[in-house]
Formats: structure tokens, C-alpha cells, sequence
């Protein structure tokens, strides 16, 4: 839909009278929506409209991927991209949370990095019953209960970007790309300047010498 389309339907709208293909707005609100209200065009208007919060699209594998001694690199992005992680003193809360979070459902936490409007975490499972997808939940759930304590706003978009390492894939060189991405984001000049990054299983500092080209798989969809 154009931005003159969505204009229009703000207009609308806000006038009270919808009019031509709007009039499903006011079927909705008296409780008899038109059959055309749930396109595809007018849901994405309804969205902007609102200011739905975005939900990602639901891309989990099935859950037994998600189990047992495997390494997963995952992105947490902000609800909306906003730079909730900005706070030093929040990110050094959601560091800690993170650090609880692995500790307590038995991973290993090889790289992290904690951007103002995203995290890159690289975890491996060290039991059978290591559980990412309980792992990353809970992580959430704990960190977004801190931060409605000082603010009304969401924290988390929805869901999540993850990726099971291949053996192709080697620990080090997916860390690397997660250490330097204040690099490429422009937030310091070296990955040892930035200070809410780090290693569990690591010497970070030596081997974040250098950049990786290891990408993310998703790169160029998403932020990095």
C-alpha cells in the first residue's frame, strides 16, 4: 500500500467516516467486519495505524532441535529496534541475567555481545537436556520484568533469529563476528574497547584480533 493510501486511511479514520474500501474499519468497531478487512494490505495499514507492536515471523525449527549438546548463535532484537540496551547500568543487568541464564539451563556461553538495540549471544548445550528455546524464554521473561521497572514500553520483540552451527562452522569464527560487531556499527575502534562483550570459554581479547568472514546467515534481512 502507498503512503498516499495510508494517508488517506488516516484521514479516515480519525474523521469518523470511512469511506470506499475503508468502510470495514467501521464494520470492525460496530462488530461486523467486512470479508476484505483481513487482506493482507489492510492488515499491514491497521499495524501502522496502531503502532501494533511488530512481531516476527515465526521461523522456530522442530523442537528437538532445540535440545541436547548442540551450539546455536541467536539475535535478540528491541521491540521495534528502539536502543532499550543503551543504559550502561541496564546492559550490565542484562550481562548478569545472561550469565544466570546459561549457568541454569547448562550451556556454555563461548561469545556475547550486548548492543544497544540487539544482543548476539553464542551458546553451546553441554547436557541432553540443554533446552535453548526454555533458555532464550525465560532469559527474556527476566529481563523485560527489569526493565518495565523503569519504563511502561516493551522491551523484546517477540520472537527471535537462531541458527544451529554446521560442522563447517567453527566456534571461533562465528564469536568473532559477534565481537566485532560494535566494530562495524561504529561504536569503537576494536572489540576490546567495548565494554559489554565477552567470553565464558574464550581468551576473547586474543583471539578478537582480527575480524571473521563468517556472516550471519540471515545478514542482509536483518540488522547485524
Amino acid at each position: 500500500m502507498s503512503g498516499q493510501a495510508v494517508r488517506a486511511a488516516f484521514r479516515s479514520l480519525c474523521s469518523g467516516r470511512p469511506s470506499g474500501r475503508f468502510l470495514g474499519f467501521s464494520g470492525l468497531c460496530a462488530g461486523q467486519p467486512s470479508g476484505w478487512f483481513f487482506s493482507f494490505q489492510y492488515y499491514l495499514c491497521y499495524i501502522l495505524l496502531t503502532g501494533m507492536p511488530y512481531h516476527r515471523r515465526n521461523t522456530r525449527l522442530p523442537p528437538d532441535h532445540y535440545l541436547g549438546l548442540r551450539t546455536y548463535f541467536v539475535t535478540i532484537c528491541c521491540d521495534r529496534r528502539r536502543p532499550h540496551l543503551n543504559s550502561p547500568g541496564f546492559a550490565e543487568r542484562v550481562s548478569v541475567l545472561l550469565h544466570e541464564g546459561v549457568s541454569n539451563h547448562f550451556f556454555l556461553l563461548h561469545a556475547f555481545c550486548i548492543m544497544p538495540d540487539h544482543l548476539h549471544l553464542l551458546a553451546e548445550g553441554t547436557q541432553p537436556l540443554s533446552n535453548l528455546r526454555e533458555f532464550i524464554r525465560l532469559f527474556k521473561q527476566h529481563t523485560a520484568f527489569e526493565f518495565r521497572r523503569s519504563s511502561p514500553t516493551r522491551l523484546w520483540e517477540k520472537s527471535y533469529y537462531d541458527y544451529v552451527l554446521r560442522p563447517s562452522d567453527t566456534i571461533e569464527a562465528v564469536a568473532c563476528y559477534i565481537w566485532w560487531n560494535p566494530v562495524r556499527k561504529r561504536l569503537c575502534s576494536l572489540p576490546q574497547d567495548f565494554p559489554f562483550t565477552g567470553s565464558q570459554t574464550i581468551d576473547w581479547m586474543k583471539h578478537s584480533a582480527l575480524p571473521t568472514d563468517w556472516t550471519a546467515p540471515w545478514k542482509g534481512a536483518t540488522p547485524a
